[in-house]
């Protein structure tokens, strides 16, 4: 199996990744390769302090020599462990960074739900409208607020979005399911997601 940073060179190498005129590290397609890696790297050099230090806590099948070995060992899959560890650290926070909540992982689906996709399927206006009476007003459309008392109505529904500039409560889609149904976000994207 070939190293990740050399996969990572060849693909420098071959132009691939000048063609798509984005770093490396800022794609997250190899953001997900680099962490499959560092977690099957972790995982190994984890599985390997086990199995040395079950060897070093049974001082009678070792020579002082054999011993000393197995200590080597130990160090350097602790070095390898602690590597693995910093390097999923920062592949998390960049994962994070270039996600920026447009994916939601569902490991019982085996995929992704693209966020943004349902935000732009789903019409604020139209998801607005089967909770509230909506009167058009330009190219939004505005409703009494239904978290405050107001004579007027202050509660403004745009194509992405809303904003109550009485109470402050704003949001896209996915706040406003949550806000009017009382429900956590996974059954707000099962509402939004059919």
């Amino acid at each position: 199996m070939k190293n990740l940073s050399d996969r990572v060179q060849e693909l420098v190498e071959t132009g691939e990744i000048q063609r798509l005129g984005i770093p490396y590290y800022e794609r997250q397609d190899f953001i997900v390769y680099y962490l499959k890696g560092w977690i099957e790297e972790y995982k190994r050099a984890d599985s390997w302090i086990k199995e040395v230090e079950k060897i070093l806590n049974n001082p009678n099948c070792l020579t002082a020599f054999g011993k000393g070995l197995y200590e080597l060992q130990l160090e350097d899959e602790q070095r390898k462990k602690a590597t693995a560890k910093r390097h999923l650290v920062w592949l998390g926070k960049r994962y994070d960074k270039v996600t920026k909540g447009r994916i939601f992982y569902q490991p019982q689906t085996k995929g992704y739900q693209d966020l943004e996709a349902i935000k732009q399927k789903v019409s604020c206006a139209e998801l607005a409208a089967e909770y509230l009476p909506l009167q058009k007003r330009g190219r939004n459309y505005v409703a009494i607020c239904p978290f405050h008392k107001e004579k007027s109505p202050s509660f403004t529904v745009y194509p992405n979005g809303f904003k109550c500039f009485g109470c402050g409560w704003n949001g896209d889609v996915f706040k406003f399911v949550m806000d009017m149904d009382k429900c956590d976000f996974k059954e707000a994207l099962k509402k939004l997601n059919v």
